[in-house]
């Protein structure tokens, strides 16, 4: 059976069961909304994604909205700025709707927060932000669901479970990216995910990043899966060769540039490439036209 795209393993993996029987995430395509405003930069990265749902009257489309958590501290009020978010996604529906006359529907937005801190932190529902003792007003106030994951309160054995490899390797390195004793201890497992000439430089880099300031080279490399050990020491020793910021600076820089002209070609708009690789959008737009 043919693997699934790294947004719907993402998916299938993170939503709900609940959720997930009512989605065709084979059809699962970018988007190019985006709801994210100077105000909510702040918070979040936005990635949208348009889907089938599967209703009774046949199949649908809803929108999937991934929102990576940007602050490295948690925040209680995250959910009145989820709110904002699908405040801004359904006036831009009402702004793009049909001008034929007919009725319209909303289309509905399934936001979704990643967060990946250091903190411990479970987000609250915006009903768990009043004081229940309104008993009779909080009926009059908005009500909505997000779904929250947290990677930190991921289990192993949910990671191992994964079965898109870059995927499981991704989350292993976001989980324990504060947390250099532990991303040690899973070098094996995470470099076991990625196969020798086919893996992101980006996750070595970032790796190295982490663990240079507590571990030496030659704990490392004896930590990497044996089939990866030719390849990651040789990565390894041409960022030292190069000096290792200097190197770290060119590889981020490098898997910045692959990764603007894979969302190109995934049909992302120069903002959202600009927000999600941290550049001005005139620089992925000079990027892109080299």
């Amino acid at each position: 059976m043919q693997e699934q795209g790294f947004p719907a393993a993402f998916f299938d993996t993170l939503l709900p069961e609940r959720l997930k029987e009512r989605l065709v995430l084979e059809s699962l395509e970018f988007s190019q909304d985006s709801y994210v405003d100077d105000t909510l930069q702040q918070y979040f990265l936005d990635v949208v994604f348009n889907v089938e749902y599967k209703s009774r009257r046949g199949n649908k489309k809803i929108q999937l909205a991934l929102l990576v958590e940007h602050k490295s501290s948690p925040d209680r009020f995250v959910a009145l700025q989820v709110l904002e978010y699908m405040l801004a996604g359904y006036k831009h529906q009402l702004q793009n709707r049909p001008k034929d006359g007919k009725p319209y529907y909303l289309r509905p937005i399934v936001p979704m927060v990643i967060y990946h801190g250091q903190s411990n932190w479970q987000a609250k529902q915006l009903d768990q932000l009043f004081d229940q003792d309104y008993e009779e007003a909080l009926p009059f106030n908005p009500r909505f669901l997000f779904e929250f994951r947290s990677l930190t309160h991921m289990s192993d054995t949910d990671i191992t479970s994964i079965k898109y490899l870059l995927l499981r390797a991704a989350i292993i390195v976001l989980k324990f990216s504060f947390n250099p004793k532990q991303l040690f201890l899973n070098l094996r497992l995470i470099t076991k995910t990625l196969s020798p000439g086919n893996s992101p430089r980006g996750i070595f880099v970032y790796m190295f990043k982490v663990l240079e300031k507590t571990y030496t080279k030659e704990q490392i490399l004896e930590q990497i899966e044996p089939a990866m050990a030719i390849e990651v020491k040789s990565f390894y020793d041409k960022l030292i060769a190069e000096g290792f910021e200097k190197g770290t600076e060119q590889g981020i820089e490098q898997e910045k540039t692959n990764t603007i002209h894979r969302m190109k070609d995934q049909n992302f708009s120069a903002a959202q490439i600009a927000a999600a690789v941290d550049l001005p959008e005139e620089t992925v737009k000079q990027i892109l036209n080299r």
